[in-house]
């Protein structure tokens, strides 16, 4: 369990790094493909809402639930970032458009530390 919360976190990282570095210099085309891709999102949403005849506060309880999971998320990428190397940050950076899994060299430490997170 602990391995897929580490690929899981390893994934948002590399992908939020994509998408960084490839919406630079292109803002204008970045936020009309964010716009398109919320109303989808909220439409598909709504759907699943009234699929699943969801109440209000049903809604809110997932809302809470993604809310919390997202936060914890941003908390294990942030502590992850933290225990890597300039040169370690710049392989996930670098791999992010990539489907293979970045060889970051991790030293032994690096590993503990990162076991003793509880995402590893």
């Amino acid at each position: 369990m602990k391995r897929i919360l580490i690929v899981a976190v390893l994934g948002l990282f590399v992908l939020s790094t994509a998408i960084s570095v490839t919406a630079g210099g292109k803002e204008g085309h970045t936020e009309k493909t964010a716009e398109v891709m919320k109303e989808s999102k909220d439409g598909h949403r709504q759907s699943l809402v009234e699929q699943l005849a969801l109440s209000e506060d049903q809604v809110g309880q997932l809302e809470a639930l993604k809310s919390a999971y997202m936060a914890q998320v941003r908390e294990y990428k942030a502590a992850f970032s933290a225990l890597l190397s300039e040169d370690q940050l710049a392989v996930l950076a670098e791999a992010s458009g990539q489907k293979r899994k970045p060889d970051l060299d991790l030293s032994e430490d690096q590993k503990v530390q990162i076991e003793a997170l509880g995402i590893a």
